[in-house]
Protein backbone atom coordinates (compact mmCIF):
# COMPACT_ATOMS: atom_id res chain seq x y z
CA UNK A 1 0.00 0.00 0.00
CA UNK A 2 1.64 3.19 -0.81
CA UNK A 3 2.42 5.79 2.13
CA UNK A 4 -0.59 7.69 3.00
CA UNK A 5 1.60 10.80 2.75
CA UNK A 6 2.39 10.10 -0.79
CA UNK A 7 -1.44 10.13 -1.77
CA UNK A 8 -1.75 13.58 0.06
CA UNK A 9 0.75 15.32 -1.86
CA UNK A 10 -1.06 13.59 -4.80
CA UNK A 11 -4.33 14.73 -3.69
CA UNK A 12 -3.16 18.04 -2.79
CA UNK A 13 -1.99 18.49 -6.41
CA UNK A 14 -5.02 17.56 -7.79
CA UNK A 15 -7.30 19.84 -5.52
CA UNK A 16 -5.28 22.98 -5.35
CA UNK A 17 -3.35 22.91 -8.95
CA UNK A 18 -6.62 23.61 -10.75
CA UNK A 19 -8.70 25.95 -7.99
CA UNK A 20 -5.13 28.08 -8.04
CA UNK A 21 -4.82 28.25 -11.68
CA UNK A 22 -8.39 29.39 -11.79
CA UNK A 23 -8.68 31.66 -9.05
CA UNK A 24 -5.64 33.93 -8.22
CA UNK A 25 -7.62 35.17 -5.06
CA UNK A 26 -6.95 32.15 -3.08
CA UNK A 27 -4.02 29.69 -2.10
CA UNK A 28 -4.67 27.09 0.23
CA UNK A 29 -1.76 24.22 0.97
CA UNK A 30 -1.55 22.11 3.91
CA UNK A 31 1.05 21.17 6.20
CA UNK A 32 1.86 18.27 8.69
CA UNK A 33 1.99 19.26 12.05
CA UNK A 34 2.83 15.41 13.09
CA UNK A 35 5.25 13.37 11.33
CA UNK A 36 3.63 12.23 8.02
CA UNK A 37 4.84 8.57 7.99
CA UNK A 38 2.36 8.30 11.40
CA UNK A 39 -0.16 8.67 9.00
CA UNK A 40 0.20 5.39 7.55
CA UNK A 41 -0.51 3.63 11.04
CA UNK A 42 -2.73 6.16 12.62
CA UNK A 43 -5.82 6.21 10.28
CA UNK A 44 -8.08 4.46 7.74
CA UNK A 45 -7.17 5.62 4.18
CA UNK A 46 -10.35 6.26 2.86
CA UNK A 47 -12.53 7.89 5.36
CA UNK A 48 -9.36 10.37 5.98
CA UNK A 49 -8.97 11.01 2.50
CA UNK A 50 -12.80 12.09 2.45
CA UNK A 51 -12.36 14.17 5.09
CA UNK A 52 -9.03 15.82 3.62
CA UNK A 53 -11.40 16.28 0.39
CA UNK A 54 -14.80 17.83 2.76
CA UNK A 55 -12.84 20.24 4.34
CA UNK A 56 -10.47 21.80 1.64
CA UNK A 57 -14.24 21.78 -0.52
CA UNK A 58 -15.54 23.88 2.59
CA UNK A 59 -12.58 26.11 2.99
CA UNK A 60 -12.41 26.96 -0.73
CA UNK A 61 -15.57 27.59 -0.83
CA UNK A 62 -16.23 29.67 1.83
CA UNK A 63 -13.01 31.99 1.33
CA UNK A 64 -13.42 32.42 -2.59
CA UNK A 65 -15.30 35.61 -2.32
CA UNK A 66 -12.54 37.51 0.23
CA UNK A 67 -11.14 40.15 -0.93
CA UNK A 68 -9.12 41.67 1.47
CA UNK A 69 -5.37 40.73 1.23
CA UNK A 70 -5.55 38.40 4.43
CA UNK A 71 -3.35 34.98 6.00
CA UNK A 72 -5.50 32.44 8.13
CA UNK A 73 -4.48 29.14 9.75
CA UNK A 74 -6.72 26.54 10.28
CA UNK A 75 -5.57 23.72 12.65
CA UNK A 76 -7.23 20.19 13.09
CA UNK A 77 -6.37 18.24 15.33
CA UNK A 78 -7.89 14.21 15.02
CA UNK A 79 -8.12 12.50 18.39
CA UNK A 80 -8.82 8.85 19.26
CA UNK A 81 -11.97 9.12 21.47
CA UNK A 82 -13.58 12.47 20.01
CA UNK A 83 -14.29 14.73 16.82
CA UNK A 84 -11.47 16.36 14.96
CA UNK A 85 -11.23 19.86 16.92
CA UNK A 86 -10.18 23.39 14.76
CA UNK A 87 -8.40 26.28 15.81
CA UNK A 88 -8.67 29.43 13.48
CA UNK A 89 -5.93 31.73 13.42
CA UNK A 90 -5.47 35.45 11.11
CA UNK A 91 -3.79 38.04 10.20
CA UNK A 92 -5.53 40.54 10.40
CA UNK A 93 -7.81 39.73 13.04
CA UNK A 94 -11.18 37.80 11.49
CA UNK A 95 -14.51 39.00 13.10
CA UNK A 96 -16.22 36.38 15.59
CA UNK A 97 -19.27 35.81 13.74
CA UNK A 98 -17.06 34.79 10.47
CA UNK A 99 -14.50 32.57 13.11
CA UNK A 100 -17.81 31.16 14.78
CA UNK A 101 -19.45 30.32 11.29
CA UNK A 102 -16.28 28.32 10.22
CA UNK A 103 -15.83 26.36 13.30
CA UNK A 104 -19.38 25.54 13.12
CA UNK A 105 -19.42 24.53 9.21
CA UNK A 106 -16.29 22.37 10.27
CA UNK A 107 -17.57 20.89 12.98
CA UNK A 108 -20.80 19.71 10.78
CA UNK A 109 -18.22 17.48 8.50
CA UNK A 110 -18.90 13.67 9.56
CA UNK A 111 -16.80 12.73 12.59
CA UNK A 112 -13.14 11.38 12.05
CA UNK A 113 -11.03 9.52 14.76
CA UNK A 114 -7.30 8.51 14.48
CA UNK A 115 -6.32 4.74 15.49
CA UNK A 116 -3.58 5.63 17.49
CA UNK A 117 -2.38 9.50 18.67
CA UNK A 118 -3.76 12.80 18.00
CA UNK A 119 -2.55 14.12 14.93
CA UNK A 120 -2.15 17.35 13.61
CA UNK A 121 -2.91 19.51 10.38
CA UNK A 122 -2.98 22.64 9.44
CA UNK A 123 -4.78 24.33 6.71
CA UNK A 124 -3.08 27.59 5.40
CA UNK A 125 -4.80 30.25 3.24
CA UNK A 126 -3.93 33.52 1.79
CA UNK A 127 -6.32 35.45 0.18
CA UNK A 128 -5.40 37.64 -1.94
CA UNK A 129 -1.56 38.76 -1.86
CA UNK A 130 -1.87 37.77 1.80
CA UNK A 131 -1.40 39.73 4.66
CA UNK A 132 1.11 43.05 4.11
CA UNK A 133 2.89 42.21 7.31
CA UNK A 134 4.39 38.73 7.24
CA UNK A 135 6.34 39.42 10.75
CA UNK A 136 2.24 40.61 12.32
CA UNK A 137 0.91 37.97 15.40
CA UNK A 138 -2.31 35.77 14.25
CA UNK A 139 -5.00 36.22 16.21
CA UNK A 140 -5.32 34.79 18.32
CA UNK A 141 -1.93 33.91 18.41
CA UNK A 142 -0.47 31.00 17.21
CA UNK A 143 1.35 28.46 18.84
CA UNK A 144 1.63 24.68 17.11
CA UNK A 145 1.13 21.68 19.10
CA UNK A 146 4.84 20.92 19.89
CA UNK A 147 5.91 24.42 20.60
CA UNK A 148 2.65 24.09 23.50
CA UNK A 149 4.15 21.39 24.68
CA UNK A 150 8.00 22.71 24.99
CA UNK A 151 6.71 25.34 27.04
CA UNK A 152 5.06 22.90 29.22
CA UNK A 153 7.89 21.08 29.84
CA UNK A 154 9.93 24.22 30.33
CA UNK A 155 7.53 25.32 32.93
CA UNK A 156 7.03 22.27 34.77
CA UNK A 157 9.05 20.81 37.79
CA UNK A 158 11.44 18.25 37.60
CA UNK A 159 9.41 15.51 38.54
CA UNK A 160 6.46 17.05 36.03
CA UNK A 161 8.78 16.92 33.67
CA UNK A 162 9.75 13.20 33.88
CA UNK A 163 6.09 12.11 33.98
CA UNK A 164 5.13 14.23 31.03
CA UNK A 165 7.92 13.10 28.99
CA UNK A 166 6.61 9.11 30.16
CA UNK A 167 3.35 9.75 29.47
CA UNK A 168 4.29 10.82 25.73
CA UNK A 169 6.44 7.93 25.42
CA UNK A 170 3.86 5.56 26.87
CA UNK A 171 0.72 7.04 24.85
CA UNK A 172 2.15 8.73 21.66
CA UNK A 173 5.11 6.73 20.97
CA UNK A 174 5.19 2.87 21.58
CA UNK A 175 1.39 2.59 19.83
CA UNK A 176 3.11 4.02 16.72
CA UNK A 177 6.43 1.55 16.97
CA UNK A 178 3.99 -1.11 17.53
CA UNK A 179 1.96 -0.56 14.75
CA UNK A 180 4.89 -0.48 12.16
CA UNK A 181 6.35 -3.49 13.75
CA UNK A 182 3.04 -5.30 13.79
CA UNK A 183 2.45 -4.32 10.13
CA UNK A 184 5.60 -5.90 8.70
CA UNK A 185 5.72 -8.88 6.50
CA UNK A 186 5.44 -12.49 8.44
CA UNK A 187 8.58 -13.57 7.57
CA UNK A 188 10.10 -10.63 9.79
CA UNK A 189 9.15 -12.73 13.05
CA UNK A 190 11.68 -10.97 15.21
CA UNK A 191 10.29 -7.18 14.65
CA UNK A 192 6.69 -8.87 14.94
CA UNK A 193 7.75 -10.47 18.15
CA UNK A 194 9.02 -7.32 19.34
CA UNK A 195 5.76 -5.68 18.24
CA UNK A 196 3.71 -7.88 20.79
CA UNK A 197 5.90 -7.10 23.37
CA UNK A 198 5.45 -3.16 22.91
CA UNK A 199 1.67 -4.30 22.13
CA UNK A 200 1.47 -6.03 25.71
CA UNK A 201 3.58 -3.52 27.89
CA UNK A 202 2.38 -3.28 31.27
CA UNK A 203 4.08 -0.34 32.28
CA UNK A 204 2.61 -0.06 35.83
CA UNK A 205 3.21 -3.73 36.52
CA UNK A 206 7.35 -2.85 36.74
CA UNK A 207 8.52 -4.33 34.11
CA UNK A 208 11.98 -6.16 33.55
CA UNK A 209 12.96 -4.39 30.21
CA UNK A 210 16.28 -5.20 30.10
CA UNK A 211 14.93 -9.11 30.21
CA UNK A 212 12.34 -8.05 27.73
CA UNK A 213 14.75 -6.86 24.94
CA UNK A 214 18.06 -8.15 25.26
CA UNK A 215 17.16 -11.19 27.21
CA UNK A 216 14.86 -12.52 24.36
CA UNK A 217 16.46 -13.94 21.55
CA UNK A 218 13.22 -12.13 19.02
CA UNK A 219 14.51 -8.98 20.01
CA UNK A 220 18.24 -9.90 18.53
CA UNK A 221 16.83 -11.23 15.69
CA UNK A 222 14.83 -8.31 15.05
CA UNK A 223 18.10 -5.98 15.45
CA UNK A 224 19.93 -8.27 12.46
CA UNK A 225 16.49 -7.81 10.51
CA UNK A 226 16.72 -4.26 10.56
CA UNK A 227 18.15 -1.86 7.54
CA UNK A 228 21.07 -0.10 8.94
CA UNK A 229 19.76 3.15 9.00
CA UNK A 230 16.56 2.02 10.40
CA UNK A 231 16.85 1.80 14.27
CA UNK A 232 13.29 0.82 14.84
CA UNK A 233 13.91 -1.73 17.37
CA UNK A 234 16.33 -0.15 19.56
CA UNK A 235 14.24 2.64 19.28
CA UNK A 236 11.70 1.05 20.86
CA UNK A 237 13.97 -0.49 23.59
CA UNK A 238 14.79 3.23 24.42
CA UNK A 239 11.12 3.96 24.33
CA UNK A 240 10.43 1.21 26.85
CA UNK A 241 12.84 2.14 29.26
CA UNK A 242 11.95 5.73 29.07
CA UNK A 243 7.90 4.56 29.48
CA UNK A 244 9.49 3.22 33.36
CA UNK A 245 11.01 5.95 33.95
CA UNK A 246 14.46 4.87 33.70
CA UNK A 247 16.04 7.87 31.76
CA UNK A 248 19.70 7.38 32.56
CA UNK A 249 19.30 3.86 30.95
CA UNK A 250 17.72 5.20 28.29
CA UNK A 251 20.32 8.46 27.47
CA UNK A 252 22.73 5.80 26.68
CA UNK A 253 21.47 4.41 23.94
CA UNK A 254 20.13 7.33 22.66
CA UNK A 255 23.60 9.06 22.83
CA UNK A 256 24.75 6.61 20.30
CA UNK A 257 21.85 5.48 18.19
CA UNK A 258 21.42 8.96 16.76
CA UNK A 259 24.21 8.89 15.23
CA UNK A 260 23.49 5.69 13.06
CA UNK A 261 19.74 6.30 12.81
CA UNK A 262 18.32 7.83 9.67
CA UNK A 263 16.39 10.86 10.07
CA UNK A 264 14.11 10.31 7.65
CA UNK A 265 12.74 7.22 9.47
CA UNK A 266 9.89 7.24 12.25
CA UNK A 267 12.15 5.63 14.67
CA UNK A 268 14.73 8.88 13.42
CA UNK A 269 11.43 11.12 13.72
CA UNK A 270 10.79 10.28 17.36
CA UNK A 271 14.21 10.02 18.72
CA UNK A 272 14.82 13.48 17.40
CA UNK A 273 11.74 14.03 19.30
CA UNK A 274 13.02 12.47 22.99
CA UNK A 275 16.09 14.88 22.73
CA UNK A 276 15.26 17.85 22.91
CA UNK A 277 12.57 16.72 25.97
CA UNK A 278 15.77 15.04 27.36
CA UNK A 279 17.88 17.94 26.72
CA UNK A 280 14.37 20.15 28.77
CA UNK A 281 14.65 17.21 31.64
CA UNK A 282 18.25 17.29 31.86
CA UNK A 283 18.95 20.74 31.84
CA UNK A 284 16.50 21.06 35.00
CA UNK A 285 17.91 17.88 36.72
CA UNK A 286 21.62 19.51 36.41
CA UNK A 287 20.99 22.88 38.05
CA UNK A 288 19.30 20.91 41.12
CA UNK A 289 22.31 18.72 41.43
CA UNK A 290 24.37 21.78 40.77
CA UNK A 291 22.68 23.20 44.04
CA UNK A 292 23.50 20.86 46.34
CA UNK A 293 27.14 20.45 45.19
CA UNK A 294 27.51 24.08 46.26
CA UNK A 295 25.90 22.68 49.54
CA UNK A 296 28.22 20.19 49.52
CA UNK A 297 31.55 22.18 48.68
CA UNK A 298 30.59 24.38 51.24
CA UNK A 299 30.71 21.77 53.79
CA UNK A 300 27.16 21.83 54.06
CA UNK A 301 26.32 18.13 54.54
CA UNK A 302 22.90 17.77 55.31
CA UNK A 303 21.21 20.54 52.73
CA UNK A 304 22.75 18.60 50.45
CA UNK A 305 21.55 15.23 51.64
CA UNK A 306 18.43 17.14 52.15
CA UNK A 307 18.42 18.29 48.17
CA UNK A 308 19.76 14.84 46.67
CA UNK A 309 17.24 12.87 48.61
CA UNK A 310 14.49 15.36 47.10
CA UNK A 311 15.96 15.20 43.75
CA UNK A 312 15.61 11.22 44.13
CA UNK A 313 11.81 11.65 45.27
CA UNK A 314 11.32 13.56 41.91
CA UNK A 315 13.60 10.97 39.56
CA UNK A 316 14.42 8.16 41.28
CA UNK A 317 17.08 6.96 38.58
CA UNK A 318 19.25 9.61 38.38
CA UNK A 319 22.67 8.02 39.20
CA UNK A 320 24.50 10.84 39.14
CA UNK A 321 21.94 12.01 42.07
CA UNK A 322 22.35 8.70 43.77
CA UNK A 323 26.30 8.76 43.50
CA UNK A 324 26.15 12.80 45.10
CA UNK A 325 24.15 11.54 47.78
CA UNK A 326 26.26 8.67 48.88
CA UNK A 327 29.13 11.18 48.33
CA UNK A 328 27.39 13.62 50.63
CA UNK A 329 26.87 11.08 53.25
CA UNK A 330 30.13 9.59 53.61
CA UNK A 331 31.66 13.51 53.73
CA UNK A 332 29.23 14.04 56.89
CA UNK A 333 29.88 10.35 58.36
CA UNK A 334 34.03 11.17 57.71
CA UNK A 335 32.99 14.59 59.33
CA UNK A 336 32.20 13.06 62.52
CA UNK A 337 34.63 10.11 62.18
CA UNK A 338 37.21 10.58 60.68
CA UNK A 339 38.36 7.10 61.19
CA UNK A 340 35.51 5.66 59.21
CA UNK A 341 38.02 6.53 56.00
CA UNK A 342 38.53 2.71 55.08
CA UNK A 343 34.68 1.91 55.79
CA UNK A 344 33.94 0.76 51.64
CA UNK A 345 30.63 -0.72 52.69
CA UNK A 346 28.33 2.24 52.08
CA UNK A 347 30.06 2.58 48.53
CA UNK A 348 29.63 -1.35 47.80
CA UNK A 349 25.99 -0.51 48.95
CA UNK A 350 25.79 2.89 46.64
CA UNK A 351 27.47 1.94 43.22
CA UNK A 352 24.70 -0.98 43.46
CA UNK A 353 22.04 1.44 42.38
CA UNK A 354 24.59 3.72 40.94
CA UNK A 355 24.93 1.06 37.99
CA UNK A 356 21.56 -0.39 38.00
CA UNK A 357 20.34 3.25 37.05
CA UNK A 358 23.00 3.56 34.73
CA UNK A 359 25.62 0.78 33.84
CA UNK A 360 28.05 2.79 32.02
CA UNK A 361 28.49 5.78 34.48
CA UNK A 362 31.70 6.55 34.40
CA UNK A 363 32.68 7.14 38.28
CA UNK A 364 34.16 4.68 40.41
CA UNK A 365 35.11 5.75 43.76
CA UNK A 366 37.31 2.13 45.81
CA UNK A 367 39.64 -0.20 44.38
CA UNK A 368 40.86 -2.86 46.41
CA UNK A 369 42.53 -5.49 43.69
CA UNK A 370 44.46 -4.75 40.64
CA UNK A 371 40.96 -5.92 38.68
CA UNK A 372 39.11 -3.50 40.66
CA UNK A 373 41.60 -0.86 39.95
CA UNK A 374 41.28 -1.96 36.22
CA UNK A 375 37.67 -1.73 35.31
CA UNK A 376 37.46 1.62 37.51
CA UNK A 377 39.90 2.65 35.14
CA UNK A 378 38.23 1.75 32.00
CA UNK A 379 34.66 3.01 33.41
CA UNK A 380 36.75 6.45 34.00
CA UNK A 381 37.68 6.51 30.17
CA UNK A 382 34.18 6.41 28.97
CA UNK A 383 34.82 10.31 29.23
CA UNK A 384 37.45 10.50 27.27
CA UNK A 385 35.82 8.95 24.18
CA UNK A 386 34.18 11.57 21.07
CA UNK A 387 36.06 14.61 22.20
CA UNK A 388 38.73 14.69 18.81
CA UNK A 389 36.28 14.60 15.41
CA UNK A 390 38.76 12.25 13.41
CA UNK A 391 38.43 9.81 15.95
CA UNK A 392 34.81 9.57 16.13
CA UNK A 393 33.91 6.03 14.65
CA UNK A 394 37.06 4.48 16.37
CA UNK A 395 35.88 5.69 19.27
CA UNK A 396 31.86 3.79 18.61
CA UNK A 397 34.48 0.36 18.83
CA UNK A 398 36.83 1.81 21.80
CA UNK A 399 33.27 2.25 23.38
CA UNK A 400 31.80 -1.19 22.90
CA UNK A 401 35.06 -2.71 24.65
CA UNK A 402 34.81 -0.64 27.33
CA UNK A 403 30.92 -2.07 27.95
CA UNK A 404 32.04 -5.82 27.20
CA UNK A 405 35.00 -5.52 29.95
CA UNK A 406 32.40 -3.95 32.52
CA UNK A 407 30.42 -6.60 31.45
CA UNK A 408 27.52 -4.54 30.17
CA UNK A 409 26.94 -6.96 27.22
CA UNK A 410 23.44 -5.82 25.66
CA UNK A 411 25.01 -2.39 24.90
CA UNK A 412 27.98 -3.74 23.76
CA UNK A 413 26.27 -5.94 21.61
CA UNK A 414 24.31 -2.94 20.00
CA UNK A 415 27.64 -1.49 19.31
CA UNK A 416 29.23 -3.81 17.74
CA UNK A 417 26.39 -4.54 15.39
CA UNK A 418 25.76 -0.90 14.72
CA UNK A 419 29.73 -0.17 13.61
CA UNK A 420 30.08 -3.56 11.75
CA UNK A 421 27.11 -2.44 9.37
CA UNK A 422 27.69 0.94 9.41
CA UNK A 423 31.38 1.95 9.73
CA UNK A 424 34.38 1.14 7.54
CA UNK A 425 36.48 -1.97 8.42
CA UNK A 426 39.59 0.36 8.70
CA UNK A 427 37.94 2.11 11.28
CA UNK A 428 38.21 -0.79 13.39
CA UNK A 429 41.35 -1.96 11.57
CA UNK A 430 39.43 -5.54 10.31
CA UNK A 431 38.48 -6.81 13.91
CA UNK A 432 35.65 -9.64 13.35
CA UNK A 433 32.87 -7.63 15.08
CA UNK A 434 30.16 -10.31 14.51
CA UNK A 435 32.58 -12.58 17.12
CA UNK A 436 32.49 -9.99 19.54
CA UNK A 437 28.85 -9.39 18.79
CA UNK A 438 27.85 -12.71 19.32
CA UNK A 439 30.26 -13.01 22.04
CA UNK A 440 28.52 -10.49 23.87
CA UNK A 441 25.29 -12.34 23.34
CA UNK A 442 26.49 -15.85 24.40
CA UNK A 443 27.56 -14.14 27.75
CA UNK A 444 23.68 -12.56 27.85
CA UNK A 445 22.95 -16.19 27.78
CA UNK A 446 21.39 -16.74 24.05
CA UNK A 447 22.65 -19.46 22.43
CA UNK A 448 20.82 -19.60 19.30
CA UNK A 449 21.65 -16.30 16.89
CA UNK A 450 25.07 -17.72 16.59
CA UNK A 451 23.63 -20.97 14.69
CA UNK A 452 22.55 -18.06 11.85
CA UNK A 453 26.53 -17.88 11.13
CA UNK A 454 29.04 -20.19 10.04
CA UNK A 455 32.57 -20.13 12.01
CA UNK A 456 34.21 -22.24 15.11
CA UNK A 457 32.71 -19.56 17.37
CA UNK A 458 33.79 -21.63 20.51
CA UNK A 459 37.36 -21.00 19.47
CA UNK A 460 36.73 -17.43 18.26
CA UNK A 461 34.79 -16.77 22.01
CA UNK A 462 38.36 -18.39 23.88
CA UNK A 463 40.12 -15.95 21.71
CA UNK A 464 38.18 -13.33 22.81
CA UNK A 465 38.13 -14.06 26.71
CA UNK A 466 42.02 -14.29 26.62
CA UNK A 467 41.90 -11.10 24.74
CA UNK A 468 40.47 -8.99 27.33
CA UNK A 469 42.15 -11.20 30.03
CA UNK A 470 45.86 -10.25 28.71
CA UNK A 471 44.64 -6.31 28.43
CA UNK A 472 43.86 -6.16 31.81
CA UNK A 473 46.67 -8.22 32.89
CA UNK A 474 49.09 -6.32 30.92
CA UNK A 475 47.81 -2.68 32.30
CA UNK A 476 50.13 -0.80 34.45
CA UNK A 477 46.84 -0.08 36.87
CA UNK A 478 46.38 -3.96 37.67
CA UNK A 479 49.95 -4.67 38.16
CA UNK A 480 50.17 -1.47 40.69
CA UNK A 481 48.03 -3.64 43.00
CA UNK A 482 49.51 -6.15 45.92
CA UNK A 483 46.36 -8.20 45.22
CA UNK A 484 45.39 -8.62 41.80
CA UNK A 485 41.75 -10.26 42.28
Amino acid sequence: MARISSIFIFLFTVLFSTAIAQEKSLSLSIQFLSNEQIADVNFKEAPLLENVKKTTAFLEGFFADYKKDQDIVIIQSFYTDRSPEYTIHARPAMLITEMETVLKKLNKIKKLESLLVTYHFAYILQIQAGYVDKEAPYVPGLIVPVQREFNTLKDASLGEVRKQIQSWAQNDVLPVLAAFENKVDPKFAGVKAVGKILTDLDVKGEPDIVALTEGSTNYWRAIMEMTAGNQLISTSKIFMHVAVGEFDYANKYLEILTYFADPKTVAGHFLKELKWRMDIFQEELTAQINGGIMMHDANKYQPAIKTYERILMEYPNSAWALYELYFARNSWKLYLDPNEVDDRSDWDAAKKEIFKANPLYSLDVRASTGREGYLMMRRASISTLFQKEEEFDRDFVKYADIALDLEVYGFAAHLYWLTMLSIPKEEYEGRDLLSYFLYCLDKIGDKDIKKNFKGDFDKSFAEITGERRKLMEESPTYKAFEKQE
